[in-house]
């Protein structure tokens, strides 16, 4: 074992033996020990917000080539906007 290596154990055996009694030991309980709420939940909300999406919203997807794989539903112009 080098004398740098040596020197880290040293210290990380020192600040354990030196730290608070059980510090260095797992939690005893599991969870927050926080009780469960007995509020009820607000109101279900609709998700219509997902149904459509506005006229000038975009959807990007990043590839490493723009290169379109033959056989997509496309038609011509549309092909040559998604790879320029």
């Amino acid at each position: 074992m080098s004398r740098s290596s040596r020197s880290v154990v040293s210290l990380l055996a020192l600040a354990l033996a030196s730290g608070a009694p059980g510090a260095a030991q797992a939690q005893q309980a599991a969870g927050s020990r926080v009780a469960p709420s007995e509020v009820a939940n607000s109101a279900e909300r609709p998700l219509a917000f997902a149904a459509g999406a506005p006229a000038e919203a975009a959807l990007v997807i990043v590839v490493s080539s723009a290169a379109l794989p033959e056989g997509l539903p496309l038609a011509g112009h549309e092909r040559e906007a998604i790879e320029r």
